[in-house]
């Protein structure tokens, strides 16, 4: 059994208050609700496909940490699930630094991409042409991430867990 170092009680959620806090949306700002920010363990194809699915019902974009199992103190990746008009797109992203006086940003694995709240909560996408920069920008926004989630006392912000689970062609949600 691995320890738990985060301080925060579950490092998912503590990730899940680090990825929101900062990429921009501080405790006391709710933005829109065209944004979700969460945690998806035991990624598969059809956990992404009812991830997809949800976000295009719900309405919202997603950002989430991705965790290989329910033992990991950190997540091996993080994920961003952006709609279009014609369903959605699953992206692997990285979060990255790009300003030090600006929010994290989020940026495609090809680093062509980058993502970015604007002041309405909603992610946009840019261009990403920052050369060689992106790298280190990369390397400062996942220590950010890891600190923040480690930190993670002032960051509370309501906590609502749901469960997607994936039985054959059957999706179901359910909030606890």
């Amino acid at each position: 059994m691995k320890k738990n170092t985060t301080g925060a009680g579950c490092p998912r959620k503590a990730m899940t208050h680090a990825l929101r806090w900062e990429m921009g949306l501080q405790a006391d700002r709710t933005g829109t609700c065209a944004v979700t920010f969460g945690a998806i363990s035991f990624p598969s194809e059809a956990v992404f496909n009812a991830a997809a699915d949800a976000a295009i019902d719900n309405r919202h974009d997603m950002i989430v940490s991705v965790w290989a199992d329910n033992s990991c103190e950190k997540p091996s990746g993080y994920a961003l699930i952006l709609r279009s008009i014609n369903g959605a797109e699953v992206l692997e992203v990285e979060p990255a630094q790009l300003d030090k006086s600006r929010p994290l940003v989020m940026v495609s694995l090809d680093r062509k991409r980058m993502f970015f709240l604007n002041e309405r909560a909603i992610v946009v996408e840019a261009k990403c042409d920052r050369g060689g920069k992106v790298e280190r920008a990369i390397r400062r926004g996942k220590s950010i991430l890891d600190k923040a989630a480690a930190d993670g006392s002032e960051r509370t912000v309501r906590w609502e867990h749901t469960r997607v689970t994936v039985e054959g062609d059957i999706v179901k949600t359910q909030n606890n």
